[in-house]
């Protein structure tokens, strides 16, 4: 029976420490774990719900700070949205899963399989920041600090106690100005719930690390790779620099989407994703996914 993601019930999770995460879960099969971007929450991957619980079993939770968790706010570190991911797994008793993650959800994705890569079967990552990597690429010193400064602006606002004006102007320095549903009243309202997620990335005091580029080219499991051909300059350095480090990946580029691919293109992004985990999962049926 298919179910959309808001018609779900609501879960939560609570660490020993007493952090918690939202999520919902659905489906049958082998675990897919949907990790959402800076603005997001476990309801953006409404587009991929029904695709993908007709064949796995899905989760999809919303991280540290994002709604409707009521986490208090301190130092903000990817390296701790690993750290959440991880425990979620142990939580869920997933021993291994596949990733799907966009924006600084693949961030959180790729950061675990440098931790821990035994407990991933494969990740599909959408445009993570790495914003250090643009370098590498031709024009990415210039479109990394161009994007620098609109996080400055955008962090000034939070400051400031305009907590609007630094949404919208931070979706449209990541999503760019292309896709105008991003930043749509609807699309911004959305957006505002999570605001004080974005603010903690913003004013964390290494909000973007970059491992060591041995570290990506030493990661084995599966990697599809994604982008939309719309999205702005730093994504697409970022893109091209990542590219060449995890050479493995396969490459998937969509046409008039932007960094929220998922949402821009959700039939397209649905069926490039289907067919890279079929192309692995037939080699691993009998052995892995039957197991877990």
């Amino acid at each position: 029976m298919n179910h959309t993601i808001e018609s779900l019930p609501l879960e939560r999770a609570v660490t020993a420490d007493g952090t918690e995460f939202h999520y919902v879960t659905a489906g049958q099969g082998y675990p897919i774990v949907f990790i959402h971007g800076g603005f997001g929450d476990w309801t953006s991957w409404a587009p991929q719900w029904q695709h993908f619980t007709n064949t796995y079993r899905c989760f999809s939770y919303s991280r540290r700070f994002s709604w409707p968790n009521r986490n208090h706010w301190r130092e903000h570190a990817v390296a701790q949205d690993a750290q959440d991911l991880l425990t979620l797994l142990d939580i869920w008793k997933l021993p291994k899963a596949i990733l799907v993650g966009t924006s600084y959800g693949a961030y959180t994705a790729l950061m675990l399989a440098l931790q821990a890569p035994e407990r991933i079967q494969a990740m599909a990552l959408t445009e993570p920041p790495l914003l250090g990597l643009a370098d590498q690429a031709p024009g990415g010193t210039q479109a990394r600090r161009d994007f620098e400064a609109v996080l400055a602006i955008g962090a000034e606002a939070y400051v400031n106690g305009d907590e609007r004006e630094a949404v919208r102007i931070l979706t449209t320095g990541i999503n760019g100005g292309q896709i105008q549903k991003d930043t749509s009243p609807e699309g911004l309202e959305k957006r505002i719930k999570n605001a004080p997620a974005m603010r903690a990335i913003c004013e964390a005091s290494e909000p973007f690390p970059i491992p060591g580029d041995e570290a990506l080219r030493g990661l084995k499991m599966p990697i599809l790779l994604t982008s939309g051909h719309d999205s702005p300059d730093i994504h697409q350095c970022v893109f091209y620099s990542l590219t060449r480090l995890i050479s493995s990946a396969q490459i998937v580029r969509i046409a008039d989407a932007g960094h929220g691919v998922h949402r821009d293109q959700p039939d397209e992004f649905n069926q490039s994703l289907s067919d890279f985990l079929k192309n692995f999962e037939s080699d691993h049926q009998e052995s892995k996914f039957k197991s877990a």
